[in-house]
């Protein structure tokens, strides 16, 4: 097979910015050069061998992980989607009119939007002018887990959390986050801000994502007077977006149930939140983070909604981390078939979002089962996912492999 290497390296070695390379070097490598063809095939894009930005003190040190690795691989001769992806990523950059959404799926990790966080950071202030947009949230400490560090919802109301890691009720249609928070008190709250006001993003319009249907409640902003510029509900689909005058870095919502009469026929008289999209007019990339603490392939290619939100705003990159919690089971137990069948599913599923999106395959890291023996599973995975990036033109980031593969977490933790 022809490997044509993206060669990505960042410095490994920090664990909050491991995952930098999904997005980091790739955008770097082309910032330089715009090109108006877009079928410019990849060897065209000259890419920088980044394993020498490392301080060869630091290679010597840790001999046990493979840097020469650490690099997008393309195991296939061509991969239009990516030439595409280039191609709108030199047009954003050159022409300053559009704006990119990029995406990244996975478990615990997404969730607490350490990784993302990192690269939404840089992709959004490395251009000045192409800010992008925050993009997808949701309140998971009202549902009783974790939030991201850079964003905070608060309510005076009890909320019921949901996730289709544990629970797939009929009342709940999940989408993309596999996460929902209900409440059926008759007046209710909803306060978002982020924790760091210097660095959140301007919003201009939100979609927010609740019941399909007939709403039981009615809702409203708190924010200044007459900067609401328009309101519409699509009750078919479950959403409702809201566009303002000026950019807004925080607001409240206060929903009021409706009288009896009104909701008599409702089906479900308590309202359900799925996320809020949190957008703007300005162009730049938006990085969304699709995470929930043990989450699964499973999580997420059964949820009713997952493909309607996705294809909302369609994604142009789409970063696939998952795996971990998939072969977190005796050996003899895990089917690779199985496996591969599922993860070809939720390709699948983002191709139809966007026939053209982007999709990066990554490995995941290196386990111990039960944290006692070394996950043989991971391996079978990443023959599994080898198998696919050909199978779909698309590159794998193999952090398995940079790792030392099976039973080098233990060297990593032994070496700090």
């Amino acid at each position: 097979m022809k490997k044509l290497s993206k060669n990505m390296v960042n410095n490994i070695l920090r664990p909050k910015t491991r995952l930098v390379l999904l997005s980091f070097f790739l955008l770097s490598s082309i910032i330089s050069s715009a090109q108006n063809n877009a079928t410019t095939p990849l060897d065209d894009y000259k890419n920088p061998d980044f394993i020498h930005v490392l301080d060869t003190a630091i290679q010597s040190k840790y001999l046990f992980i493979h840097f020469n690795e650490n690099h997008y691989e393309f195991l296939s001769a061509n991969s239009p989607n990516f030439e595409h992806l280039f191609f709108k990523i030199s047009q954003l950059v050159r022409y300053k009119g559009s704006k990119l959404n990029f995406y990244q799926i996975g478990g615990s990790h997404i969730q607490a939007d350490i990784y993302t966080g990192v690269v939404r950071s840089y992709l959004q202030n490395y251009w000045q002018d192409l800010p992008g947009a925050r993009g997808l949230v949701f309140p998971f400490e009202l549902a009783g887990s974790n939030n991201p560090w850079n964003y905070i919802f608060s309510s005076k109301n009890k909320w019921t959390g949901y996730r289709s890691v544990l629970e797939q009720p009929d009342s709940v249609d999940y989408g993309l986050e596999g996460d929902a928070i209900a409440c059926s008190d008759n007046y209710i709250t909803l306060k978002f801000e982020y924790r760091d006001k210097t660095k959140g993003q301007n919003i201009t319009h939100i979609r927010l994502y609740h019941n399909k249907g007939n709403l039981p409640y009615r809702f409203y902003y708190q924010i200044d007077k007459g900067i609401v510029l328009n309101q519409k509900t699509n009750t078919e689909e479950g959403y409702t977006d809201t566009y303002f005058s000026k950019p807004i870095h925080t607001f409240v919502l206060h929903f009021v149930k409706k009288k009896a009469e009104a909701i008599k026929d409702i089906k479900y008289k308590s309202l359900f939140i799925y996320g809020l999209y949190l957008d703007n007019n300005l162009p730049g990339i938006s990085f969304s983070g699709i995470g929930s603490n043990g989450a699964s392939l499973e999580t997420y290619i059964h949820n009713p909604n997952f493909i309607q939100q996705l294809s909302d705003f369609p994604p142009d990159f789409f970063a696939i981390a998952i795996g971990t919690n998939d072969g977190n089971v005796p050996a003899a137990d895990f089917r690779p078939e199985e496996y591969k069948a599922k993860m070809d599913t939720l390709i699948q599923l983002v191709l139809k979002s966007n026939p053209n999106c982007a999709i990066l395959l990554t490995v995941p890291n290196d386990a111990y089962f039960e944290n006692k023996i070394p996950n043989v599973n991971m391996a079978k995975e990443r023959k599994a996912l080898m198998e696919l990036a050909v199978q779909h033109d698309i590159p794998i980031w193999d952090l398995y492999g940079i790792m030392g593969g099976l039973g080098s977490s233990e060297t990593w933790y032994k070496n700090g």
